[in-house]
C-alpha cells in the first residue's frame, strides 16, 4: 500500500463542502451529497482544508455565518469519513497531469 490512503470512489472539493454550510448554496444535490459522504467517506487534496476554512472566514466577514457556526461545521465535518490526501502535492506534476491529459 506504500502509505497512501485507501481508495474511494468519491473524491469532492471544498465548494461542494461549502454548500452544506451556506443555505442558499444548499438543495438537494448538496443534501445527497453530504448522504454519501456519511455512508461511503470520500478524499480530499491536501489544500482542501485550507480552502474549507477561508471559505469558512470569508463567509463569516460576509456576515453569511457565525463564527459559533463555523465551530460547529468544523465539529460536523470532523465526524465525517473525510481522508486527507496528503501525497497529493508530490503527485501533482506527475500523475495529476497525466491523468488529466488522458481524460480530456
Amino acid at each position: 500500500d506504500r502509505g497512501r490512503a485507501s481508495v474511494t470512489g468519491l473524491v469532492i472539493d471544498a465548494s461542494s463542502v461549502l454548500s452544506w454550510c451556506f443555505e442558499d448554496e444548499g438543495g438537494p444535490e448538496a443534501d445527497a451529497l453530504i448522504e454519501r459522504v456519511a455512508a461511503e467517506g470520500t478524499a480530499v487534496p491536501a489544500v482542501w482544508p485550507l480552502e474549507v476554512a477561508n471559505g469558512l472566514v470569508m463567509g463569516e466577514r460576509r456576515a453569511r455565518i457565525k463564527p459559533a457556526e463555523s465551530v460547529a461545521f468544523v465539529a460536523m465535518l470532523e465526524g465525517l469519513p473525510i481522508v486527507v490526501d496528503r501525497a497529493t502535492g508530490a503527485r501533482a506534476l506527475h500523475e495529476t497531469c497525466s491523468c488529466a491529459s488522458q481524460r480530456r
